[in-house]
């Protein structure tokens, strides 16, 4: 596994440098997140497609997988009724011929199950997911492909991104050894910022394929340090964008942001984008102007006692260089 590379002159600057897969990223200009506004759409893992001036959302709710629309990118609606797969964390891309292929996650049977926001807790046990797809014509009905894309894809949030050569990764949340023995790990202290030192032991997994089908999963991991909920914001020849959030078992979440030339080796900004007086977790980007749209499920990942947290809102801000 590959080891945090933190030096002090990255230090000084606020920058950390956490690599897999080869050498480290050149030091990334620094970002910042705008203040956000609430969509009107609700849920978990929001999964983002932008078809001309429509944007669709998929977040996960208590009852399921939804698909929300927008004309302006900011105020969502829900659609009904909707065909959509079985399953959690949607991720989607665009094909050559111009359909949408749709990755997603669902319980490995037997598994615990969980609830939607809320970290696996040591009684319940992580629920392990499998990593399945689904097309569709329009992007709000979906028919699933056969077979399975990967047998183990960790705790889930996958996200799959397709490169400029036509290659696709894909990166997952899981443990160092696995779902069944994550809640072993010692847990950090490093929470709320984007160091990756210290920090909680959820680490990213990562697989690559040449038709989007058949995945060969990489022994290394993506990042390691607590990163979770990924989304390869930008995959362009030698410009790699991933947006994370930090680990829920060391609240509070904060989002983090990642750049690359290759997609495996990455530099993190390690100053948080969101502040730690907002939870924020579960980003998903869509390219605007020369930065992007980021949705993300804002609210308390442990709520108080007697209290749940199923639909937190959904908020979009904007996401540009300094």
């Amino acid at each position: 596994m590959k080891k945090i590379l933190l030096g002090v002159f990255l230090a000084s600057l606020g920058i950390s440098q956490i690599a897999a897969g080869g050498e480290s990223a050149p030091n990334p200009s620094k970002w910042k997140l705008g203040a956000n506004t609430e969509t009107g759409a609700s849920g978990v893992s929001p999964g983002v497609l932008k078809i001309g001036s429509t944007t669709y959302l998929y977040p996960t709710g208590g009852g399921g997988m939804q698909v929300w629309k927008s004309n302006d990118g900011f105020k969502f609606s829900q659609i009904t009724p909707v065909q959509t797969p079985k399953g959690a964390d949607a991720s989607v891309v665009t094909l050559d011929d111009g359909t949408y292929r749709m990755y997603y996650a669902r319980a490995v049977p037997g598994s615990t199950s969980g609830t939607p926001g809320q970290p696996p807790t040591p009684s319940a046990g992580p629920q392990a997911k499998t990593m399945y797809s689904a097309t569709s014509t329009d992007g709000v009905n979906w028919t699933d492909d056969p077979g399975v894309r990967i047998e183990d894809a960790g705790i889930g949030v996958p996200d799959v991104v397709r490169a400029a050569d036509g290659t696709y990764f894909a990166t997952w949340v899981t443990f160092p050894g696995g779902v069944d023995t994550g809640l072993k790990t010692k847990v950090g202290t490093a929470a709320g910022n984007c160091s990756g030192e210290n920090g909680p032991p959820e680490i990213l997994g990562y697989a690559t394929s040449t038709d989007g089908l058949t995945f060969t999963t990489v022994s290394e991991p993506l990042l390691e340090g607590g990163f979770v909920d990924p989304n390869f914001a930008r995959a362009k020849k030698n410009d790699w964008v991933i947006v994370t959030s930090t680990g829920p078992s060391n609240p509070p979440q904060r989002l983090c942001i990642g750049t690359s030339k290759n997609g495996t080796a990455w530099t993190v900004q390690k100053q948080a984008l969101t502040p730690a007086s907002e939870p924020s977790f579960d980003p998903a980007a869509v390219a605007k102007g020369k930065g992007f749209l980021v949705y993300y499920a804002k609210g308390d990942v442990q709520p108080k006692p007697g209290e749940t947290m199923q639909n937190p809102p959904i908020v979009v801000a904007r996401l540009t260089k300094k």
